[in-house]
């Protein structure tokens, strides 16, 4: 029989190695993004930390505050730690639990704001839709912005409602136009918003310049949906992959108590603490990895 501990460090070598390698694949030099984005004076935003919450609260649409968010953090950092003790019976482990528990928070508050973007994105094409058929009825970008508001797609029709009311309150389109796109983080919304500032500086018809770019809108949506869902996958492997360290050594000490024992003693403290902190970190590096190969393949598809 192989000894457990032998076990143990077979399962984390791997699931290092693997989110390790696949961290530091290379991928293809790309375009510098924030770079384009300054040319129309969109550079990237830089936040606090307190304000970056806010923001990425705002982005996952949970109705929560800032101080209640980080309440829950804490608790999960508690619930995690006990959960690492009761797994491995090692006081060192809690700790690791604890880091554990706080890290779920913030990557279910990540998943979820990129689930939204996703969905707010996929729906643009409607957006983009109901902008021409105002621009056509109406005549104007404000025309525009009220069909928008009252029958586009549910997920952005507040931000419509908010551009409508602004303008109306004559306040100008570039100032309503950043603060939207502050607000929601999408480039392809941003692209609509210059395509809108540069046919009201160039007095061209606004139906007529959204109807140029609608076919190639739907075609990005459709490039960014394959990224994404080629992405899960990967995603899928490297959480299953991870989380076995943490169940052999909980199966370790119902199945074999007498091997399990190791993990009591001061050696195998620091052995499961070294294994797991090794594991956390490989998740971390793997998640931020296919995180951001994920943003530049649905950024430049």
């Amino acid at each position: 029989m192989i000894p457990a501990i032998n076990v143990l460090f077979a399962v984390v070598f791997a699931a290092g190695v693997f989110a390790i390698v696949m961290g530091l694949v290379p991928r293809q030099e790309r375009a510098d993004l924030s770079a384009i984005e300054r040319i129309g004076g969109k550079g990237q935003i830089r936040r606090g930390a307190v304000a970056e919450l806010e923001h990425r609260l705002e982005m996952a649409r949970v109705d929560i505050g800032v101080d209640d968010f980080i309440v829950t953090s804490l608790g999960l950092a508690f619930l995690g730690g006990a959960l690492g003790f009761l797994l491995s019976g090692v006081l060192l482990a809690a700790v690791l639990g604890a880091v554990g528990g706080g890290i779920a928070d913030w990557v279910y508050l990540t998943s979820k704001a990129a689930q939204e973007l996703e969905a707010y994105e996929d729906a643009l094409p409607q957006v983009l839709a109901r902008l021409i058929s105002g621009a056509q009825m109406g005549g104007t970008f404000e025309a525009a912005a009220a069909q928008a508001a009252e029958f586009g797609p549910a997920i952005c029709r507040q931000d419509w409602a908010y551009i409508a009311a602004q303008r109306a309150s004559g306040v100008k389109p570039d100032d309503i136009f950043d603060e939207v796109a502050a607000r929601r983080g999408s480039l392809l919304l941003t692209m609509i918003f210059e395509l809108i500032i540069i046919q009201q500086r160039q007095g061209v018809g606004l139906s007529q310049t959204l109807q140029q770019i609608e076919e190639a809108l739907r075609e990005r949506v459709k490039v960014a949906r394959r990224a994404r869902s080629a992405m899960k996958g990967p995603m899928r492997e490297l959480i299953v992959v991870c989380a076995m360290p943490f169940l052999v050594v909980a199966g370790v000490r119902v199945v074999a108590p007498g091997a399990a024992a190791v993990y009591s003693t001061l050696v195998g403290q620091f052995i499961i603490f070294i294994a797991w902190g090794i594991v956390i970190t490989a998740f971390i590096i793997g998640y931020r990895s296919f995180s951001q190969g994920l943003r530049e393949e649905t950024d430049f598809g």
